[in-house]
């Protein structure tokens, strides 16, 4: 299972990577239009249930800061002066400033910020809310704009926010996962949150009509949350016994949602040649 994770979540970066060059050159030479028609088509496979979340996810990140991209946020300004009314432009902008603000951020948690970072990173994010909100008054469907809202509740520890953007998402989309599971992160003990939340939160979803393999994977989540304070304490025979439960309660799962939200658990274990079996060290 950890090979295969890596392997899968590998390709959909070289992938991502390779997509974010042609944007990136089409913002250097204002070709907005074209942008907008790629991104348009890659919502209408979304919506048309071609496409996944997680495909959704991947497709914007030729949005995100990384090297070769330094001018992409000036090429973004521009393309939202020449071109107001495109939500495309909008959800851009604000995936751009969002992963700039967690970028500047770094790893750490709590009081392994440092002040100068976090200060950045919400001015950073404080960039984006208002061009994500922009691009759902247009685009009132717009999924990326949402989990974009989500991730930035998190890294604010904006609980209003989170509750907001949770409902809004599951009425326009009752069955989201990748959502879900982003608002049960922001309710984790090292993300301000407790133990008792993500236990309310599960109980809730869990009585929702519909959700069995959603609850199921979310599951997975609060398990590998479980795993993560165990070997965070020392207890790491615990831990692993764990992480094996989470695996199991995640088989089935896309690994670019075991490679993000089970993302401990999927480090330490491996499935059997039976495909059944899980292997945990």
């Amino acid at each position: 299972m950890r090979r295969l994770t890596l392997f899968l979540l590998l390709a959909a970066w070289l992938a991502s990577a390779q997509a974010a060059d042609t944007v990136s050159n089409d913002l250097r030479a204002h070709h907005f239009e074209a942008i907008e028609q790629q991104f348009a088509a890659v919502e209408a496979d979304f919506q048309a249930g071609r496409a996944s979340e997680f495909d959704l996810t991947d497709a914007w990140k030729a949005f995100y800061p990384g090297p070769g991209r330094e001018d992409m946020g000036r090429g973004l300004a521009a393309w939202l002066r020449e071109r107001p009314g495109s939500w495309v432009a909008a959800v851009a902008f604000g995936t751009y400033w969002r992963k700039m603000g967690e970028a500047v951020r770094g790893q750490g948690y709590g009081q392994g910020v440092a002040p100068d970072a976090q200060h950045q990173m919400l001015l950073d994010l404080e960039l984006a809310k208002p061009q994500l909100w922009r691009a759902l008054e247009l685009n009132p469907r717009s999924w990326m704009a949402m989990l974009n809202l989500m991730n930035i509740a998190q890294f604010e520890n904006d609980d209003a926010l989170a509750d907001k953007v949770l409902a809004l998402s599951t009425r326009a989309y009752p069955h989201t996962l990748v959502i879900r599971a982003r608002y049960l992160t922001h309710l984790t003990p090292r993300w301000g949150g407790s133990d008792a939340a993500m236990d309310a939160f599960m109980t809730t979803t869990r009585k929702q009509a519909g959700l069995g393999d959603v609850a199921r994977q979310l599951d997975a989540v609060r398990c590998d949350e479980q795993g993560f304070s165990f070997e965070s304490s020392g207890q790491i025979g615990r831990a692993l016994e764990t992480y094996q439960r989470c695996m199991q309660l995640a088989r089935g799962s896309d690994p670019r949602f075991t490679g993000v939200y089970v993302l401990y658990a999927a480090r330490h274990c491996n499935a059997g040649s039976d495909g059944i079996s899980v292997t945990c060290r």
